[in-house]
């Protein structure tokens, strides 16, 4: 069945490219969580 071949090679390349895409929106979700955080805390000491 070629097909199945093709759609096992398409899947890991889609496997592939997509793993750090998704790694590398997590981490910039992270790091606008992380700057949203701090500015609350900046907050914080500025109304302290």
């Amino acid at each position: 069945m070629p097909f199945l071949k093709y759609a096992g090679a398409i899947a890991l390349l889609l496997h592939n490219v997509g793993r750090p895409l998704y790694y590398w929106g997590s981490i910039e979700r992270s790091l606008r969580s992380f700057a949203d955080l701090s500015a609350v805390i900046a907050q914080l000491i500025k109304g302290a």
